[in-house]
């Protein structure tokens, strides 16, 4: 079945609008890549990224472009299924590349400029959001620890404070094995004890003379 002349007037108004649909639909799905990579902040001048984040991209361009190929082509196959009874015109695809190209030079230049103006402002409510909520976090879980720390520091000293009166108690019975040695406490290098700490004084008093 041939088609009129307002038929394939129709088709090509159509192929111009699904080129500029298609040019939109791929803006709109970069917006995850602008969100979770850099992409729509300025690059620095002699600053590279790091491999991960080089990767992270490639994933995203990756599925961006998989997805952009399989709406196109489904799209595509139902307009001439639709319009022009499932036969294939070669000028479409022209009309459909200057409508995607149409789209990108005019209004694509804004829808751009919206998305990176829109993901500079979602990360700065979300980071906003978060150190709201992170610094009382931070504080609790400081106390937390703190009273966790001071608890297993009073368990340790409890613990010791046992084992080493039940050494006391087993050495005074003499039911220590041979071996064990029980720990003293250091005695300081400038006192003088019975522990040999210190020098000893030097008794200046005059001997007394034996008497034969």
């Amino acid at each position: 079945m041939l088609l009129s002349q307002s038929g394939i007037a129709l088709l090509y108004f159509y192929a111009l609008a699904l080129g500029g649909s298609l040019g939109l639909f791929f803006d709109l799905i970069r917006f995850p890549r602008l969100l979770f990579t850099r992409e729509a902040e300025p690059k620095k001048e002699g600053k590279k990224s790091s491999l991960r984040k080089r990767r992270v991209a490639g994933v995203f361009v990756f599925l961006e472009d998989f997805l952009f190929c399989i709406v196109s082509s489904v799209c595509v196959i139902l307009l001439f299924y639709e319009h022009n009874n499932g036969k294939i015109r070669p000028l479409v695809f022209l009309i459909l590349l200057a409508g995607f190209l149409l789209y990108w030079a005019t209004i694509g230049r804004w829808v751009r400029k919206f998305l990176r103006f829109f993901v500079k402002w979602i990360r700065k409510v979300i980071s906003k959001a978060f150190l709201l909520v992170w610094k009382p976090t931070k504080r609790i879980l400081k106390a937390i620890w703190k009273a966790l720390q001071k608890q297993l520091e009073k368990g340790a000293r409890k613990r010791n404070t046992k084992r080493l009166l039940r050494l006391v108690a087993l050495n005074a019975a003499g039911l220590l094995p041979d071996g064990t040695i029980l720990k003293k406490k250091e005695v300081p290098k400038n006192q003088g004890g019975a522990h040999g700490g210190g020098k000893r004084k030097k008794d200046h008093r005059p001997k007394q003379k034996s008497v034969a």
